[in-house]
């Protein structure tokens, strides 16, 4: 997880999660569905990092109908709170093609911050190669 400036306290997802190169960066790839979550009981008032898609789940032949992100905070009331929701087209949309960022402010009084990534519109897994890399928390 040294794509992140903490260790994440959990990682699920259905397919291994894996350090990989997308470009002239190291990612985290964590297929959907997947989460990463991350115990927030230090000062942290922003979290900011990257997401996409994989150059090679829109290039032809291959085809994702795309992959939606989701940046969300369970306080610890337990509420769940979503901070940032972004889903990606490349396929359709060339905005969504190449390395996107978030950068969205932490709810005080700590928490869990949940990274997740969920399969396309049609529910269909194909070609959603996903990543998440240079995820930091601002004090």
């Amino acid at each position: 997880f040294r794509v992140f400036a903490r260790v994440p306290e959990v990682a699920n997802a259905l397919y291994p999660v894996a350090l990989l190169q997308e470009g002239n960066r190291e990612v985290l790839f964590a297929h959907p569905p997947s989460t990463i979550e991350f115990q927030v009981n230090f000062p942290a008032s922003r979290v900011t990092g990257r997401f996409g898609m994989g150059s090679k789940s829109y290039e032809p032949p291959n085809a994702t109908d795309g992959a939606e992100f989701i940046v969300e905070w369970i306080g610890a009331d337990g509420r769940t709170v979503p901070l940032f929701v972004r889903h990606l087209r490349p396929s359709t949309v060339a905005e969504d093609q190449g390395s996107q960022t978030f950068d969205v402010p932490v709810p005080r009084g700590g928490g869990r911050l949940i990274l997740r990534i969920t399969p396309g519109p049609n529910n269909n897994l194909a070609f959603d190669w996903t990543y998440w890399t240079d995820v930091r928390f601002v004090p």
